[in-house]
């Protein structure tokens, strides 16, 4: 076995959660949300918050305006002093 035929921890990792999606579809669907969720955490954002609200929204404006529920163009919608998860993570518990 060749340096780029030994797997890393990380593809590993990823061969291994895949086996817990049945079909194609599922393991875009699973992709999709992890990227959101992700970007969410990379953004700062309060996950919980955030999805709840994302899926409390009218389905017929996410699929017109979906650059609207991004989780950075969520943030940027919401009042002032939001708390971020980094900064209090206790708070959502």
């Amino acid at each position: 076995m060749t340096p780029h035929q030994i797997p890393s921890a990380r593809s590993k990792a990823i061969e291994k959660s895949s086996l817990f999606r049945r079909t194609i579809e599922g393991r875009a669907v699973l992709d999709i949300l992890r990227t959101i969720l992700q970007t969410a955490v990379a953004a700062d954002v309060p996950v919980h918050r955030y999805l709840v609200d994302v899926l409390k929204s009218d389905p017929k404006e996410i699929a017109d305006h979906p650059e609207r529920f991004t989780p950075l163009a969520w943030a940027k919608r919401q009042p002032t002093g939001i708390e971020f998860e980094s900064n209090n993570l206790d708070s959502t518990l």
